[in-house]
């Protein structure tokens, strides 16, 4: 009867805490829901990324600043839980730094 009521009140109280083991993006499993993960690096990190990309015609080094920038913020967050957000703000901060390197390649050869 014990064992019954121990296991009763277990249950009880894993339901009310709300708390079930999940898969967070493939990279393991974590305590808490999927809803509370802070996603604000990888946010960060495209809006940085997309600037570095748009600046990087007319603008190439201030461009390959912000770049870096954008590369470190996805950086952190793929150390917190990998996001789209993140691995976009990557791939434009990585197209943003080529774009770049071209154009002042480009300007002190041929300029």
């Amino acid at each position: 009867m014990a064992k019954k009521e121990a296991k009763r009140k277990a249950t009880s109280q894993s339901k009310r805490s709300g708390r079930v083991r999940q898969a967070v993006h493939g990279i393991g499993y974590s305590n808490t829901p999927q809803s509370h993960i802070d996603n604000s690096f990888g946010i960060s990190s495209f809006n940085i990324g997309l600037l570095a990309f748009l600046f990087s015609m007319m603008l190439p080094g201030f461009s390959i600043l912000l770049a870096l920038l954008g590369i470190f913020f996805a950086v952190k967050q793929f150390n917190i839980a990998r996001s789209p957000w993140a691995v976009w703000g990557m791939t434009f901060s990585v197209a943003g730094i080529l774009i770049s390197a071209i154009l002042i390649y480009i300007n002190g050869v041929y300029g």
